[in-house]
Parts: structure tokens; C-alpha cells; sequence
């Protein structure tokens, strides 16, 4: 069954309020998921800004919070899978990053996916570099299909 909007929702207050922190987030993360928490503190993100990688963070929290995530993903599952979704996203064309994610739409969370493309589009305040805001994009679809898939 795919995430509500009111699931999402929630988990954003919880966020906002700081009733739900972060760090905890992360910790269940690296307890549960090593591998995938490895991931997202990999090389791969390197040339990710400051504020980026933060936004990153905070993307893949709601994710973590609103999805199931009891199979252990390996690193290589994970490689493959966000190897497909840059095979796809790079099908897409030119384009804005939410043009760019209208591929991601076809057969994913919708409610998650406009999550993170109102994030990356949103707050003209945000500092984002199109590269990074493609990374993001790529990344967390990818966490998103490898915790609908394996979860």
C-alpha cells in the first residue's frame, strides 16, 4: 500500500517539532541497515554541498520513518538499483529536476517522490546546485524502490 499524504505529513511534524530527531533516525538507521547507511555517507555523495547533504539527510528520515525496512539490503543491491535509476533518469532528457523526475513517477510512491521534488524545487533560499539536486533525486528514489521492493 503505498505512503499517504497524512503519513508523510505526520512524520514532517514529528521532524518540525522536534519530537522525531535526527540523530535517532540515523542511529536506527546504522543499527538496521548498516549497508544503506553506509551508502549515504559514501564518496558517492562527496561532491554534495553542506546544505545538500543535510537536505539529504532529512529526505531519507521521512523515507526511513514512512516505509518498512526489515530485509537487510546488501551493497551491492544497492549499487544495482541506483544504477538503474540513473540509467533511467539519464533517459529523461533535458530539463528542470522536476521534469527530470517524471520518470520516477510511473511506477513508484507518488506522495514521496512530490516530497522530494517540492524539496529540491522548493525554497528559492536553498543553495542547491542542479548536479546535487540530481543526486538527491537519484538517491532517494532509489531508497525508496529498495524499501518498497526488500521491505
Amino acid at each position: 500500500m503505498p505512503v499517504s499524504e497524512q503519513a508523510i505529513e505526520a512524520v514532517l511534524s514529528g521532524l518540525e517539532l522536534e519530537e522525531i530527531k535526527l540523530e535517532d533516525v540515523l542511529q536506527s538507521a546504522s543499527n538496521a541497515q548498516p549497508d544503506l547507511y553506509s551508502f549515504l555517507f559514501s564518496d558517492s555523495f562527496a561532491l554534495l554541498t553542506k546544505d545538500e547533504h543535510e537536505l539529504m539527510i532529512f529526505i531519507f528520515s521521512v523515507i526511513w520513518l514512512t516505509l518498512s525496512h526489515k530485509s537487510p539490503l546488501s551493497e551491492s543491491l544497492i549499487m544495482s538499483v541506483e544504477d538503474e535509476n540513473w540509467k533511467l533518469f539519464d533517459k529523461s532528457g533535458p530539463g528542470n529536476i522536476s521534469r527530470k523526475m517524471d520518470v520516477f513517477f510511473e511506477d513508484s510512491e507518488e506522495e514521496l517522490l512530490a516530497l522530494i521534488e517540492d524539496l529540491l524545487m522548493g525554497d528559492e533560499k536553498q543553495l542547491l546546485t542542479m548536479t546535487g539536486a540530481e543526486v538527491v533525486a537519484v538517491s532517494m528514489k532509489t531508497l525508496i524502490d529498495l524499501l518498497v521492493k526488500n521491505g
